[in-house]
């Protein structure tokens, strides 16, 4: 369940120290409830695989999957972003598969999925990457295993994302894949549009989290993703403007600000600058909202995950733009 957090205190950290996106711990306790029905992606067991369904030498490994299907709408300065994210995690005795989903609206977010939907274990299977649902959760899958809906439905609330037509598609460090779609999104009957970010990654399983990334969306349209890259210390970012599309392998993205949580002193950033190092690409960015939640783990300090709101500026190649968007962060200390 969402962690409450308390007011933050600000500080000041020295400009241009790299970080990850996010380097957090919260001292609390995740919660696993019992299940309901299970909903197979498109009714089958390898449906909804993701951008790339790995090899079958590494499916038969215990690995962990990732994958983050996030809405985000910017129209008008109303910015709505709904993420769903989802881990299997293969062992040989099974997958054990955890789902959870917000909603952000004007500043607030608020968890639509309930404690007995999170989490839940399935027998092994041959396609463990793939996304099952259960509950109040539907998904309807197309060729490929490709997302064209996902909603939730239960009591007062009724929230869809449908992506559609691919924008584009980047491939990071280690295999991981983000495919950009436009998309519609229903909340009560009504109706937005906006992008769909459909990001997918692996791991070993042990590993305790999935790279962080940042999406940006300015006029233009200018859509502008930076990704950590595995083990190096460093990020990726692709931009796209119109048909232009450029790729820094290395970036540097790095907290200028940060805040204190509460009594336990944790620091989160609250500023970012982004820097290519040969002028290409800069900029400055804050959040505007966030939502923080311990995500499982043993002793008193739990991983997190953390999603941020965020605006700011970045010039690309010369030309300035103000950017709204989201950034998506995994991490311990």
């Amino acid at each position: 369940m969402p962690v409450p957090v308390a007011p933050l205190r600000h500080s000041r950290c020295s400009r241009g120290t790299t970080h990850g996106l996010l380097a957090l711990a919260l001292a609390a306790s995740a919660c696993a409830g019992p299940g309901g029905d299970e909903h197979p992606a498109g009714g089958g067991d390898s449906a909804g695989t993701g951008p790339a369904a790995p090899n079958s030498a590494s499916a038969g490994a215990e690995s962990t999957y990732y994958r983050t299907v996030a809405f985000l709408s910017m129209a008008n300065r109303q910015t709505m972003i709904v993420p769903w994210d989802f881990e299997n995690r293969s062992t040989g005795e099974g997958v054990q598969r955890t789902f959870r989903g917000w909603l952000g609206r004007g500043g607030r977010w608020s968890q639509f999925a309930d404690e007995e939907d999170e989490e839940w274990i399935t027998p092994p299977s041959r396609s463990p990457w793939g996304i099952l649902l259960r509950g109040e959760a539907r998904l309807i899958v197309g060729d490929g295993g490709v997302v064209r809906e996902l909603y939730y439905r239960k009591g007062i609330r009724d929230l869809s994302v449908r992506p559609g037509a691919l924008i584009a598609e980047w491939r990071g460090s280690g295999g991981d894949t983000y495919r950009l779609h436009t998309a519609r999104a229903r909340l009560a009957e009504v109706e937005y549009g906006g992008v769909a970010i459909d990001a997918f990654a692996t791991g070993p399983g042990g590993q305790s989290h999935p790279p962080g990334w940042l999406l940006l969306v300015g006029d233009g349209p200018l859509y502008l993703l930076v990704a950590e890259s595995r083990g190096a210390g460093s990020h990726r970012a692709w931009a796209l403007r119109g048909d232009d599309e450029t790729l820094w392998p290395a970036v540097a993205l790095s907290w200028t600000e940060t805040a204190t949580y509460g009594s336990v002193g944790l620091e989160v950033p609250v500023a970012w600058t982004l820097d290519s190092g040969d002028g290409t690409l800069v900029g400055e960015i804050e959040p505007v909202a966030s939502q923080l939640q311990a995500v499982g783990g043993e002793g008193g300090v739990l991983p997190a995950l953390g999603g941020f709101e965020v605006e700011g500026e970045v010039r690309v190649d010369g030309a300035e733009v103000r950017v709204r968007g989201f950034l998506r962060s995994f991490a311990s200390r």
